[in-house]
């Protein structure tokens, strides 16, 4: 993956973070499947 050097740095940003986003959701999601635990009690763990 390149990072276009037109893009402004706060742009940069955005997209790493939406880029994090998506792969907490899908780590999430594989987190589900495998450990039928419910999501929002593990939340409360950390």
């Amino acid at each position: 993956m390149t990072i276009e050097t037109e893009k402004s740095g706060s742009e940069i940003i955005e997209d790493l973070d939406k880029a994090i986003e998506k792969r907490e959701e899908v780590i999430g999601h594989v987190e589900k499947m495998f450990n039928r635990e419910p999501v929002h009690i593990r939340k409360k763990r950390r």
